[in-house]
């Protein structure tokens, strides 16, 4: 085998392997955590973290069921204005606030290259998967940055997709 040769395999084999890890428009981070804890350390999302613990739904993003949370970042809930914000987040209105983050949950884990067509929330609501300039949109919300948890993925989006609208 020549030395050229030898050099090259190597090379090839990491560009076979690594590159469609890379591969869309997003940054895939892989780590153990589950979604919650996931949530939890990435600070643009510390909004979506507060309302999941004030629904008393963690155990559901901290469980072993494979889920993917298209997850709205900060600025998408700063778009709702703080009325709106302070609203969902009062006792009386925790119905709401559950349909909203279930609309934002889908059963399985679903990888950056898997999104597409139609899937099912656990809302029970439609969210179909579309491109504008080339990036990958779901209702209309541009997805972002993608991060693998030890029981799903979260991919970041720019809106908070309401039931309804």
């Amino acid at each position: 085998m020549s030395v050229r040769f030898r050099f090259l395999v190597p090379v090839l084999a990491l560009l076979v392997i690594g590159l469609p890890a890379c591969a869309g428009n997003s940054y895939q981070k892989k780590i153990g955590d589950t979604l919650m804890g996931a949530l939890g350390s990435s600070p643009d999302l510390s909004m979506l973290n507060d309302l999941v613990k004030k629904a008393g739904v963690e155990d559901l993003l901290a469980g072993i069921q494979p889920m993917t949370l298209l997850a709205p970042t900060n600025k998408a809930f700063e778009s709702l204005g703080k009325e709106t914000l302070d609203s969902l987040a009062k006792p009386e209105n925790a119905d709401q606030l559950l349909g909203i983050l279930r609309n934002h949950v889908v059963t399985g884990s679903i990888s950056p290259e898997q999104l597409g067509g139609s899937l099912e929330s656990v809302a029970g609501n439609s969210l179909d998967f579309g491109s504008e300039d080339g990036a990958l949109t779901v209702e209309g919300a541009h997805v972002g940055q993608s991060v693998q948890a030890s029981n799903g993925w979260i991919h970041k989006i720019d809106q908070v997709l309401v039931p309804g609208n």
